[in-house]
């Protein structure tokens, strides 16, 4: 992702003297949304709500970020949560993991959508499988 805000990297700088995680809650945040459209992550906000989001998705990649099994995320839209950013570590190979995974659970469905319980399986015993082999 390529973020071109002007004077992001002096807010960074900022942002990490004082705080540690991205602000949780923000009344100004409320009536903005975080959206798709043609595959494109569109944000839709405030001057100063943007201006925060970017530092957001700044410090969410930093190593001190809160990294559990290899992976971590931040909620640009709090409370309605919908925009959520999410980061992994070793994607490429997780998800070379899924699809072969997913063959297996469902032969011949390759090119068909599953379901949500689907979904959660396939990366429920991808999950299962990294543990009993330490991967991740």
């Amino acid at each position: 992702m390529r973020l071109a805000t002007h004077g992001l990297g002096d807010a960074v700088r900022r942002a990490t003297s004082v705080r540690t995680i991205p602000k949780a809650w923000d009344p100004a945040r409320v009536r903005h949304r975080a959206g798709a459209t043609n595959g494109t992550v569109v944000l839709s906000a405030s001057t100063r709500a943007l201006r925060d989001w970017a530092i957001d998705l700044v410090l969410v990649g930093l190593p001190r970020w809160n990294w559990s099994d290899g992976s971590t995320y931040v909620e640009l839209d709090y409370p309605a949560n919908t925009g959520e950013v999410q980061l992994f570590e070793n994607f490429t190979e997780r998800v070379a993991r899924a699809q072969a995974i997913r063959d297996e659970l469902f032969p011949g469905r390759g090119h068909a959508e599953l379901l949500i319980p689907e979904r959660e399986l396939v990366w429920a015993e991808v999950g299962r499988r990294a543990g009993a082999t330490g991967a991740d």
